[in-house]
């Protein structure tokens, strides 16, 4: 067990969090529920918490790198939160992959990280063996191909916010009577673990005003997004038992998840209490130090 007092931040996209680990504990946690931390909040924990090291859940270069190339100019300053000490950066997928892995329960498992994006891919599938998570992945996607981005698209197509309404999406999906997939997820190109798009999801759409078309919509991207997840674990499985760790934005997704877990019916899937961004404030405390972690209530934050 690491000894000392480490400090978990994720911040610079919709949920920033903060976490402090204690001889292998949790004494801390807290969401910002916005994309900046509280500075009055990392310098009240310096004065209670004053920390051994301090780790940041993504590398923030190859993260501009990403944004310069894409253009995407809107999110490049990334303001800096207030640290009393020099950080380490983490890796993206890596601090999401930690913070499901080391609080499963689980010595063995396979893991599956998928969100809109993070630094250069989005995303990610990792192997864990003995009680480790090995940090080269199996395979990554890398951005701009992405399915987070995909169904987000979708979900602002029909007149809903993305990074909110998925959810809501999701739900939708079950109410329409349509078989067929609807033509704009032509196109795309799906065949696990590859997918392909040549569309830019992060332009904003046209909204869809028909009921009835949205509703034929949210089912053609959903159906999209589970036949994907099905196949990508077939992939990697290959038919035997494994336990299945499912976490990133895309792992809010409840009906993604049931069907993994139909894939067999003999292997366990976990998915941490907050897949997102910010779970990754204790995923990059873990990537580092490797230590299993049991949360209070099977929570992080407790609010």
């Amino acid at each position: 067990m690491k000894i000392g007092t480490y400090w978990g931040l994720s911040y610079g996209h919709h949920d920033a969090a903060v976490v402090v680990v204690c001889d292998g504990k949790i004494v801390f946690a807290e969401r910002a529920q916005a994309k900046d931390l509280d500075n009055d909040v990392l310098k009240s924990l310096d004065f209670t918490y004053p920390p051994k090291q301090i780790y940041i859940h993504e590398n923030k270069r190859r993260d501009a790198w990403r944004k310069i190339k894409s253009g995407d100019w809107s999110r490049l300053i990334v303001p800096k939160p207030w640290i009393p000490i020099t950080p380490t950066y983490g890796n993206h997928h890596l601090s999401h992959a930690a913070a499901g892995y080391y609080t499963s329960g689980f010595e063995d498992a396979l893991v599956v990280v998928a969100d809109a994006i993070g630094e250069l891919e989005s995303l990610a599938v990792y192997r864990a063996r003995e009680g480790k998570l090995n940090a080269n992945p199996l395979f990554v996607l890398k951005y701009p191909h992405s399915l987070g981005l995909f169904y987000s698209y979708h979900v602002a197509m029909i007149g809903l916010r993305p990074n909110r309404d998925e959810s809501v999406m999701m739900r939708m999906s079950r109410q329409s009577t349509c078989v067929e997939y609807h033509k704009v997820v032509n196109g795309v190109f799906s065949n696990a673990p590859y997918f392909h798009t040549q569309r830019n999801f992060h332009l904003y759409p046209d909204v869809i005003q028909d009921d009835i078309e949205k509703k034929w919509i949210a089912a053609s991207a959903q159906h999209v997004l589970e036949q994907y997840f099905v196949d990508l674990v077939r992939h990697f499985t290959q038919g035997r038992k494994e336990n299945i760790v499912f976490t990133g934005g895309v792992a809010y997704n409840s009906f993604v998840v049931e069907r993994i877990q139909g894939v067999n019916r003999r292997s366990t899937v976990y998915v941490p209490s907050h897949p997102g961004d910010a779970g990754s404030a204790l995923g990059a405390i873990l990537q580092h130090t490797h230590q299993h972690t049991e949360l209070k209530d099977g929570k992080i934050f407790q609010k």
